[in-house]
């Protein structure tokens, strides 16, 4: 570059001399000059000598630039990008995405892809119909599916419930009905018979097995009426009215 130039050494030498040339001239030059003529010209004469010489050494500027570049490198891009439509209506009825959409959606390609059009890049997104007979058919397999899962939960709510009132049925009813009962009073030990003596053998028996019966019954429902209070004070109460209903005349 001429006009950065940088100097990087300078030599410079004056020499200057002063002095008178002799009436004869220089001596060994009178024999070759013709006669007639004076080499020394006038005689007396003063002479001066300068000499000066000068030496710049330039520093010659650069530019050193490293370059790091990847194994791999991108020349040039093309994409491709198909949009379906919207169905609205009822029926529905296809409808094609407006130019407006169809900008917007070319700016989020090429802001997704790096688009460079100096490199010379080709991004093309076209608004294009899609075939929705397989998704049709996918939508039809999964309300199928979801049909028969609720059946499935429906079967076991109903399964649950019918357990319920079979145990209830079952179970609880027949021991409030016994808890409700009357128990008639047994005569006097001295006004009783042999014969009597084995029939009260039979009933202490039998009230010991049903009360034992009775408490592993107790169990049970203390174990299901834990599990579900609510529900089981529902079905008491529910029973208590009809017992009422049917006592009343």
């Amino acid at each position: 570059d001429p006009d950065s130039q940088v100097v990087r050494s300078e030599n410079q030498i004056n020499e200057s001399s002063t002095g008178a040339v002799p009436p004869g001239g220089i001596p060994g030059v009178q024999a070759l000059v013709p006669s007639g003529e004076s080499p020394g010209g006038v005689a007396g004469q003063a002479a001066k000598r300068n000499k000066s010489n000068s030496l710049f050494n330039y520093e010659i500027n650069k530019v050193v630039r490293r370059v790091s570049k990847p194994l791999g490198e991108i020349s040039k891009l093309s994409v491709a990008v198909m949009i379906d439509g919207t169905m609205e209506g009822d029926p529905p009825v296809y409808q094609a995405r407006s130019q407006e959409d169809m900008d917007k959606y070319l700016q989020i390609v090429q802001s997704a892809v790096g688009f460079d059009q100096e490199r010379g890049d080709i991004i093309q997104v076209e608004n294009i119909q899609f075939d929705r007979t397989e998704l049709e058919a996918q939508k039809e397999s999964i309300a199928r599916a979801e049909q028969i899962d609720l059946a499935m939960e429906a079967g076991k709510l109903v399964v649950g419930l019918v357990f319920l009132i079979l145990f209830f049925t079952r179970i609880i009813r027949p021991i409030i009905n016994w808890m409700t009962m009357t128990v008639e009073v047994v005569p006097e030990t001295d006004q009783l018979s042999t014969g009597d003596f084995d029939a009260v053998d039979e009933e202490k028996q039998r009230l010991s097995e049903m009360a034992s019966e009775a408490a592993h019954v107790r169990e049970s429902v203390a174990e299901f009426v834990n599990k579900d209070p609510k529900y089981t004070a529902g079905v008491i109460r529910k029973w208590m009215r009809e017992k009422e209903t049917k006592s009343k005349p």
